[in-house]
C-alpha cells in the first residue's frame, strides 16, 4: 500500500480511538487524504503539465485562460476524483497565471 492509503486508514482509526463518530471520522480522514494527494500533484509538477496540455488544446481561443481553468479542472477531476484535490492542486499554479495575465492587460 502507498502512503495515501496508510494515511487514510491511520487517520480513520486514530479518530475512532478518540471516539469521534464514524461519519465524521470517515469525512475527516477522506479530506486529509485528498489534501495530501493535492499537495503531491501541485508540488510534483503534475498540475503544471496538465495545465500546459489544456493550454495547447484551448489556450488560443478567446477567453483562453478561463477555458484552460475549465479543461484543467476536468482533467484533475478525472484524475483525483475529488473537487477538494482539484482546487488545492490547480489553485497554486493557475491563480498566479491569471493575476499575471490581468496585470499585463491592465498595463497595455
Amino acid at each position: 500500500m502507498d502512503f495515501g492509503a496508510w494515511l487514510l486508514l491511520g487517520s480513520f482509526f486514530c479518530l475512532m480511538v478518540i471516539r469521534v463518530p464514524i461519519a465524521f471520522s470517515l469525512g475527516i480522514s477522506s479530506l486529509v487524504t485528498c489534501l495530501y494527494s493535492a499537495i503531491i500533484m501541485a508540488e510534483g509538477g503534475i498540475a503544471k503539465r496538465i495545465l500546459d496540455f489544456a493550454s495547447i488544446l484551448v489556450g488560443r481561443l478567446p477567453g483562453g485562460l478561463a477555458m484552460i481553468n475549465i479543461v484543467g479542472s476536468m482533467f484533475f477531476g478525472g484524475t483525483t476524483g475529488s473537487s477538494v484535490a482539484d482546487v488545492a492542486s490547480i489553485g497554486p499554479v493557475l491563480i498566479p497565471m491569471m493575476e499575471k495575465k490581468v496585470t499585463v492587460q491592465i498595463s497595455q
